[in-house]
């Protein structure tokens, strides 16, 4: 429960003799043991932040988790390790290893149970930009925009990273695959979409921007009035 896991954190904090190796060992217990409770990710952070502190190879602590990953695979923690795995081999630079990882997040962890469902499709997303593939990027991220409902349904929500990924596709349109049209469509989508994200302003202005630079000056201008108008209002 919450309260073993802090005292397991105090510990480690106090870092005496002996405390700190049953404490990792108990932490690491606490992961296996129980990948479906809620305190597991919390444990995996500080196991892997200890493996930092010790400064163990990258090699090392991927070969841990890898370990790890057929005991929790099917837990709440499981897509946590598929993560960590994906970012230590992509430090590797093995692309193929990070690639594999993160597509078993979107298949075994799916939206909307997977906690970490956004944060895989951001990555693979960074994964096809590095490849200059912005087609598929755009592709990657549309994939988490699909989940997109009204919060006015019982039981939708917004993953954290559904707003920037919609901003994303936007300036991919624009500045990547030189698509205006297709880009001001993306902009729209942000604010309209996710009207209580703090980008909706950003979205605004770069449609108005490019509304602009395409010589449409009459859109442009009505959505720098809309942001101002909306700023003073606090709506």
């Amino acid at each position: 429960a919450r309260s073993d896991l802090e005292f397991l954190e105090e510990r480690l904090r106090r870092d005496a003799d002996g405390d700190r190796a049953r404490a990792v060992a108990d932490l690491e217990r606490v992961v296996r043991e129980h990948p479906d409770h809620g305190l597991a990710s919390r444990a995996l952070v500080h196991l892997l932040r200890e493996r930092e502190r010790r400064q163990e190879a990258v090699q090392e602590t991927l070969a841990w988790l890898r370990a790890l990953d057929p005991a929790v695979a099917t837990g709440d923690v499981g897509d946590d390790v598929l993560i960590a795995i994906a970012e230590r081999a992509a430090a590797r630079g093995d692309r193929a290893a990070a690639l594999v990882a993160l597509e078993r997040v979107l298949v075994e962890h799916p939206y909307p149970s997977g906690q970490r469902f956004d944060d895989a499709i951001w990555r693979l997303a960074d994964l096809d930009e590095a490849d200059g593939d912005y087609a598929r990027a755009i592709a990657h991220l549309e994939q988490l925009l699909q989940y997109v409902e009204s919060t006015g349904n019982p039981g939708s929500y917004t993953l954290p990273r559904m707003p920037a990924a919609q901003l994303r596709v936007a300036r991919l349109c624009r500045d990547r695959l030189a698509d205006a049209g297709r880009a001001a469509q993306a902009f729209a989508r942000v604010y309209e979409s996710f009207p209580h994200s703090t980008l909706r302003d950003d979205a605004m202005l770069e449609e108005a921007e490019l509304w602009l630079a395409q010589g449409e000056r009459t859109r442009g201008c009505a959505l720098l009035e809309r942001v101002g108008r909306e700023n003073e209002t606090g709506s």
